[in-house]
This record gives structure tokens, sequence and C-alpha cells, in this order.
């Protein structure tokens, strides 16, 4: 941004009454809403009508709502806790002052009480036994009587049927009479003829190895050499 200049230093100055011609400054656009700061301010009169640019609104920088302030770091130490109480028993017996109470719950609820001795109660002597025999008369035979003077009902027996038949049991069975044996003739042996026949001459000791390898006499298979004829 340029400052303005009231007057050339070669020019004389002008009295401070009169109002000096200055050149436009180059003020930025600020949108309305935006915060702004005031800087250069205008210095007090008969000098704020010829100062240079006074009293300019710049836009103020602001931080962002979403980004909080970074804190300053600070060194940290470890420091070391105290040790934890310990909670083991001391190992330190003390004998009790006073004695040891007796009185249980026994004593307490049953208490020793002066009364009289109440009589014995003794049960009446009302069995005894009866005069002559006892009697053999049971409820089962009381109850069921013998009938006196009657005659049983004649039985009523089912009719004879004969199933088993007379006479000696048949036995002739269902497998007797279906196998019963019968004639055949025996077929004639089916021998083979005798087709190997031992041979009359001796066993032959001629083997393959033998014939395949037989002495060579070398005198009759000697072969004079084939030797080329020179020419002159």
């Amino acid at each position: 941004m340029a400052d303005c200049q009231c007057a050339s230093s070669e020019q004389p100055q002008a009295p401070a009454a009169e109002s000096c011609e200055c050149q436009p400054c180059s003020v930025p656009t600020i949108p309305a809403g935006c915060p702004v700061q005031v800087v250069n301010p205008c210095p007090p009169p008969p000098m704020a009508s010829c100062a240079p640019c006074c009293r300019m609104e710049v836009p103020l920088v602001q931080q962002c709502a979403g980004e909080p302030a970074a804190k300053p770091r600070r060194k940290c130490r470890y420091v070391q806790p105290q040790r934890p109480k310990s909670f083991k028993p001391r190992i330190a017996y003390q004998p009790p002052s006073s004695r040891m109470e007796n009185n249980t719950i026994y004593k307490k609820s049953y208490l020793p009480v002066e009364a009289e001795k109440s009589e014995a109660i003794y049960p009446i002597d009302n069995i005894c036994l009866g005069e002559g025999r006892i009697s053999d008369n049971t409820v089962n035979r009381m109850s069921y009587q013998g009938h006196m003077n009657v005659l049983p009902p004649c039985p009523i027996l089912p009719c004879e049927h004969n199933l088993l038949g007379e006479g000696p049991m048949q036995d002739i069975t269902t497998q007797k009479h279906d196998y019963v044996p019968k004639p055949f003739s025996k077929p004639d042996k089916v021998v083979p003829p005798a087709n190997l026949f031992s041979s009359d001459c001796p066993l032959s000791d001629k083997t393959t190895n033998k014939l395949s390898y037989m002495p060579v006499d070398l005198k009759s298979a000697y072969v004079e050499p084939i030797r080329p004829i020179k020419l002159t």
C-alpha cells in the first residue's frame, strides 16, 4: 500500500489551516459482517485533514472455532507412588484380661426351678387270661362255611371229538411222500485215452547252451588276409 504525501520537499509548506491536496490511497474492500481492525489512526487536528491514509480498517484474522488453541506442552515426569499399607496381621499375642463367660444358651434357656416331684402314673392291670380253650373259629372259616346235606352239581365235561384218531399214527410224512427213491442206471466211466508214452532212446544231453557255444577249430577257420594290389 503506497503512502500519499501532501507536498513536495522542494515547494514551501502550506499553512496548517489550509487544506492540502493528497493523492488517493488504495483501501482494500472488506465484505459486510467481517470483523475489522483499525490501523494507522488519524492524528489530532489540524493535521488530521492532511494525514496520509489515516484510520484504515483491515480484516481481523480470527482463529477457527473448530480448532482449539494449542496448549503449551509441559514436561511430565514419573512420580513413584507410595507403597501401600500391608494388611498382614500383627504377630502379637495379647492374653484376655477377663475370664471367659460360661453362660451358654442351654443354661440360659433351662434355668433350675425348685418344684415338687410328681407321682408316677402306672398303667392299670386290665389284661387277663380267659377261662377254657381258645376258639379256633377264624374270620375266614366263619365267612365261608360249608353246605351241609347238599350234593355237588354234576360236572359239565366237553364232548370227545377223537382228534388223535383211532389206531397207530401214520408214519408217512410230506418229506417221505415227495422224495421217494427213484431207480437209475449207473453210467460208464469216461476215461481219456493214454496219449503219453516214454521214449525208447536215451535222454539227450545236448542243451541249448552246448549247441549255441560249440568249440571252433581255429585251423580250419583261418582265413588269409586280403591285401590291396600295388599298382606300378
